[in-house]
């Protein structure tokens, strides 16, 4: 009888840019996840109307696909989070979002990790696990400065949700969509990924901390994160906010307001520059009536 290998997903990182001065045949404990959660993400028509945690997995799970009707996409994720501390300067977290799906529709795709853990050696960083697949494995690295779910309002008009509706959804900003996941060896997985994500996670950290400023002085008194009274909102207003949080650094901030079909911009500049984060927001009137809207972090260098 042959022997069947388990089968070991490799994500390594080329990080020279963290590893500093050490030693090129050094090498350190793996890092763990501090928290690890199967998650149910629920989406209908490209909108993401709600999370709910399905279990604190720790160093074991198990992920079976969802097979969705047209308008849906629903699925069972794992979010692994690994403290952004053991890398780099930042507090926040690196967070691995792992799915699976299998190509038939017949035929339900299912992942089993073991044991992930960031490794350390020889100049690189990789994300390691056992387990076995059926299907093909997606995975995403995102950023974080929080780890909990939280409570929100949404609206999405795609999916005929007019009026806010409550949700709990974690606070996650995307580094790098769908790695590429390549096969080196019959049982050995890896997709690098570029040294910049940690410039990029450093800018979202610092836009991350904008965000909240900003929240903690335009949000509506009782309501959850990001739901903020509309008059009063202007160019100049956000300039002096900016100028008041923004400490040394320079911002460009563009809120992006949905009203009746039509967008108003309110920007802090005179073109589009490329966003750290994107996130969504409620805007309410003094009437009652809401409105959704965007807002978009830059940091300049």
């Amino acid at each position: 009888m042959r022997n069947i290998r388990p089968l070991i997903i490799v994500l390594a990182v080329s990080a020279s840019i963290l590893l500093g001065c050490n030693k090129a045949s050094e090498s350190v404990q793996p890092i763990y996840p501090e928290k690890a959660v199967a998650v149910l993400t629920e989406e209908r028509w490209g909108c993401i109307t709600g999370q709910r945690i399905l279990s604190e997995t720790g160093r074991t799970a198990e992920l079976s696909e969802i097979k969705n009707p047209e308008d849906r996409n629903d699925r069972n994720e794992l979010l692994l989070f690994f403290p952004a501390r053991k890398l780099s300067s930042l507090e926040g977290y690196f967070i691995l979002r792992i799915s699976v799906m299998h190509p038939d529709p017949a035929v339900q795709g299912q992942l089993s990790i073991r044991e992930p853990a960031l490794v350390q050696m020889n100049n690189s960083i990789s994300l390691q696990f056992q387990g076995t697949a059926t299907g093909k494995i997606r995975a995403d690295l995102l950023y974080s400065r929080r780890k909990d779910i939280e409570p929100v309002l949404i609206t999405c008009p795609e999916a005929d949700i007019f009026e806010p509706v409550n949700a709990r959804l974690f606070r996650v900003y995307p580094l790098k969509a769908g790695l590429k996941i390549s096969i080196t060896e019959p049982s050995t997985y890896r997709a690098e990924l570029p040294s910049q994500f940690i410039s990029a996670a450093s800018d979202i950290d610092l836009a991350e901390q904008l965000l909240e400023a900003l929240d903690s002085e335009l949000r509506i008194a009782g309501l959850p994160i990001f739901v903020w009274g509309m008059e009063g909102i202007s160019e100049n207003r956000l300039k002096a906010m900016i100028s008041k949080h923004g400490r040394e650094r320079k911002f460009s901030v563009s809120l992006n307001i949905r009203n009746r079909g039509r967008s108003e911009i309110i920007s802090t500049v005179a073109e589009s520059v490329l966003p750290a984060l994107k996130q969504g927001l409620i805007l309410k009137k003094q009437d009652g009536h809401t409105v959704p809207g965007e807002i978009s972090i830059s940091v300049d260098r």
